[in-house]
């Protein structure tokens, strides 16, 4: 989404009917929040359209993953909860 829509979360609320399954990868195909993706927004057009499904880490890692992982962890708990 974040190469071909303009828009990722109004492409959210577009498609809501349709989301069983939301993949995270941020811009850059690395953590979210370690590239340009409005993630706020995009948890915000989530929690609209009532998704409760998984969410799943498709992207890459920079420098030590028992580092960077629970901090990505603390920042999708804090969108989720926002």
């Amino acid at each position: 989404m974040s190469i071909e829509e303009a828009d990722p979360a109004q492409s959210l609320r577009d498609a809501a009917d349709h989301i069983v399954h939301v993949h995270l990868g941020d811009s850059n195909r690395l953590l979210p929040g370690h590239g340009h993706l409005d993630w706020k927004a995009i948890f915000k057009a989530l929690r609209e359209v009532g998704y409760r499904g998984y969410l799943n880490l498709e992207c890459s890692t920079e420098g030590d993953p028992s580092q960077t992982l629970p901090a990505t962890a603390a920042f999708l708990r804090n969108l989720m909860d926002a």
